[in-house]
């Protein structure tokens, strides 16, 4: 049996949750879909769709194509899109294309606009390529 379209575009707009309960300590990837951080996640994080909650915290390095911070980080960020609500706590640098941020966030860290050359690396190679070396 084989996917057709509809099944994978419902697989990409699918929403993985890690709950306000629980703590992963351990890198973690993801390449299609959203992930919401509700826990405490103690490792790096190469997602491509990223939300950490009110509530979420992690520590180490986020990585992603869309990530939006409403909780705590204690690292450093690469996004192509960055959106950080009122809410939201970074302690580390940032380096991002598109950022927002909203009134009441705090940054302790230094922001760098990605350029063009730097783009070629997108989040999806990285994340691709982390993939590989994880099968070799």
């Amino acid at each position: 049996m084989s996917k057709n379209n509809n099944d994978v575009q419902n697989a990409d707009k699918s929403v993985s949750f890690i709950a306000e309960n629980v703590i992963i300590e351990g890198s973690i990837t993801s390449n299609t879909g959203i992930v919401e951080i509700l826990g405490n996640i103690k490792g790096d994080c190469m997602i491509e769709n990223l939300t950490i909650r009110e509530v979420g915290f992690v520590k180490g390095k986020i990585t992603g194509n869309i990530v939006k911070i409403k909780g705590t980080v204690e690292g450093n960020i690469e996004a192509k899109v960055l959106r950080i609500f009122s809410t939201g706590k970074i302690l580390g640098d940032i380096s991002y294309d598109i950022l927002s941020i909203e009134d009441g966030a705090e940054i302790h860290g230094l922001l760098k606009k990605n350029t063009i050359s730097e783009n070629a690396n997108s989040t999806s190679s990285i994340i691709n390529n982390k993939k590989k070396e994880d099968k070799k």
